[in-house]
C-alpha cells in the first residue's frame, strides 16, 4: 500500500526561493508540493483551503509578516507543522517564533542536503533549529528558567553522548551514524532524556545542555 504523501506549501515573496526550494524537494518522493504563496494573506487562505502538513513560510512576508501568519496559523489550531525561513539570526526573534509555536527555523543559507532530513524530524514532532542559532538563545534561556545543575547525573554514559551530539545540532540520524546505533533507539534515548531532564523537546534539551557545558560529561 503506498503510503500518504506530505502535502507542502511553499511561502516566500521571491518566486527564485521558491523555485529553489521546489528543486530540492522534487526527488523526495514522499512529499508533494500543493500550493505556492507570495504574501501572507495568500498563505493563510492556502492554508485553510488546502490543510498541507508542512508551511514552508518566510519570516519576512508582505502584507502580513511570518510571525503573524505562524501566530494565526497556531491560533486557529492548525495541524499544520510550520518551518520559518529566515536571512534573521536575531535571536529575539527566534524567541518569539518559538514561543509562538514554530515547528523549524532554518537560515537560508543552510545546507540544503539535509533539508529531506529536517522535515522527516518536524513531522517526528520535533522541533529544528538551525545548530548556529542555538547560542543565540542560552542568555535569554538564563534570564528565563532557574537551571538545576545536578541532573546530567541521571542520564547513562549513552544519553550523555546523544544528548552531546543533539545539542550540536545533530538530527537523529546523523547522532545513529555518529554512534553506531539505530535511528530508533536514538529516538527512545531522547524520549528518556527528555524526561529525565523535564523538557519536553529538542530545543530545550540543547539549551539545557549548553548551559550546564556537557562536553564535560562526556564518558571517557
Amino acid at each position: 500500500m503506498k503510503s500518504k504523501l506530505i502535502r507542502i506549501i511553499i511561502a516566500d515573496d521571491h518566486k527564485l526561493i521558491r523555485e529553489g526550494i521546489k528543486k530540492l524537494l522534487k526527488f523526495n518522493e514522499k512529499v508533494k508540493i500543493v500550493g505556492e504563496a507570495s504574501n501572507g494573506n495568500e498563505t493563510l487562505e492556502l492554508v485553510e483551503f488546502l490543510k498541507p502538513d508542512i508551511l514552508i513560510l518566510d519570516l519576512n512576508m508582505p502584507i502580513k509578516s511570518g510571525l503573524q501568519v505562524l501566530e494565526e496559523v497556531k491560533d486557529n489550531n492548525q495541524e499544520v507543522k510550520v518551518i520559518l525561513l529566515t536571512i534573521n539570526d536575531d535571536p529575539e526573534t527566534l524567541q518569539k517564533a518559538l514561543d509562538l509555536g514554530a515547528d523549524g527555523y532554518i537560515l537560508k543559507d543552510s545546507n540544503p542536503n539535509k533539508f529531506d532530513e529536517i522535515i522527516e524530524s518536524i513531522l517526528d514532532n520535533e522541533t529544528y533549529i538551525d545548530k548556529r542559532l542555538v547560542n543565540l538563545l542560552v542568555d535569554i534561556y538564563k534570564k528565563d528558567h532557574q537551571v538545576d545543575k545536578n541532573k546530567f547525573h541521571e542520564l547513562t554514559n549513552r544519553e550523555v553522548e546523544v544528548l552531546y551530539y543533539l545539542s550540536n545540532g545533530y538530527t537523529n540520524n546523523e547522532i545513529a551514524l555518529e554512534l553506531f546505533i539505530t535511528e530508533k533507539t536514538v529516538k527512545n534515548y531522547v524520549t528518556s532524556i527528555y524526561s529525565k531532564l523535564n523538557v519536553n523537546n529538542r530545543v530545550k534539551a540543547a539549551l539545557y545542555a549548553i548551559e550546564n557545558h556537557i562536553e564535560k560529561y562526556l564518558p571517557e
